[in-house]
């Protein structure tokens, strides 16, 4: 072996490096004291047939684990589509759908057409309020219906201020009530309406109704 040269186990060479460097302390491949000479690569351990079967269970394991947690994630997040003219039954009428108004996590809200008009109503037109019936839903429609149903006890200064239910349901994908159907939202207003930023006393105003609807909903709820 030349001198110049340092060999690792395996027989495959180095290329060569200044003999000045090799016995230097900066040498990276040749041992100190005693110049250059071999050394041996370690070979990596092998794992048992056990072991690499447990490591492989696990990363199985992992894998399923993160499958079933991106399913719980994304369960009841897909709320079923209503398309214009499905019908949507309740035990007292049937609803026409006609479009979409709007979508969230785990419903939509639709404009529909009742087949007969409810009594005590001037209009057919009314909106639709889904939420889905799968296990990770909130259930946050049972919540609005019994605050809906109380409303409906309740003075009219108080009523007023709030879309009445008309009608509720369930179908064997979704719960759904039926609601008077109001006035474009805000955010619509902003940006189809007047296409510009409400003016600082137009969001005074809106802030200040907000708040005396919440105030009297309060007052009513602590009665």
């Amino acid at each position: 072996m030349k001198s110049n040269e340092c060999q690792p186990a395996g027989g495959r060479l180095i290329s060569s490096l200044p003999t000045k460097l090799k016995n230097s302390k900066d040498s990276p491949v040749c041992a100190l004291n005693g110049g250059p000479k071999e050394f041996t690569a370690k070979k990596p351990k092998r794992q048992s047939k056990r072991k690499r079967s447990k490591n492989s269970s696990n990363e199985e394991n992992n894998n399923n684990g993160n499958k079933e947690s991106a399913e719980e994630e994304n369960d009841g997040k897909k709320p079923l589509t209503l398309e214009p003219l499905d019908e949507v039954s309740s035990t007292k009428n049937k609803y026409v759908v006609k479009r979409k108004l709007g979508e969230g996590g785990f419903g939509a809200v639709y404009e529909v057409k009742a087949k007969i008009k409810p009594p005590n109503c001037t209009t057919k037109v009314f909106a639709l309020k889904t939420e889905s019936r799968k296990p990770k839903s909130p259930d946050r429609l049972k919540i609005e219906v019994a605050v809906f149903t109380a409303l409906m006890g309740c003075e009219e200064k108080i009523r007023e201020r709030f879309a009445m239910m008309i009608d509720r349901g369930q179908t064997p994908d979704f719960y759904f009530i039926i609601l008077q159907l109001v006035g474009p939202s805000l955010q619509i207003i902003r940006d189809n309406i007047i296409r510009s930023e409400f003016s600082p006393s137009t969001t005074f105003k809106i802030a200040l109704e907000s708040l005396e609807s919440i105030r009297r909903l309060v007052i009513f709820i602590e009665i």
